[in-house]
């Protein structure tokens, strides 16, 4: 199995536990050998994401915990603020009655006239 899929499941299933994980649940959960098993410990270790606590219960460490903070903060998209483009405002602002007759302005009319439109 890629031991690659299986980290990132481990450190998710890390992230929502609040008290760790024991490592014979894991190797239920995820079908990994022993040896492989022990290998991703060990590598997690090393790199101060993953603690052994007493009872041999996994848990994240506080930097483990903050790292995938930071991931998930970079990962969600960011609410994009509502800017409306003057082109909108200005239509907004020229707003006419329900029931009262529109006459385009003048300078509508010689602009087509200089685009070569006819006909209107």
């Amino acid at each position: 199995m890629d031991t690659k899929v299986v980290t990132i499941q481990l450190l998710k299933d890390l992230y929502a536990s609040e008290t760790g994980l024991l490592p014979y649940t894991l190797y239920k959960r995820y079908g990994v050998t022993p040896v492989e098993l022990v290998q991703i410990v060990k590598r997690l270790q090393t790199s101060a994401v993953v603690q052994l606590t007493g009872g041999h219960r996994m848990s994240l460490t506080k930097a483990g915990r903050e790292n995938i903070d930071s991931l998930i903060a970079s990962l969600t998209p960011k609410k994009k603020e509502k800017t409306e483009s003057a082109y909108f405002v200005r239509i907004k602002s020229n707003k006419i009655g329900r029931r009262i007759p529109f006459m385009p302005s003048k300078r509508f009319f010689e602009l087509l006239e200089k685009e070569g439109v006819r006909n209107v």
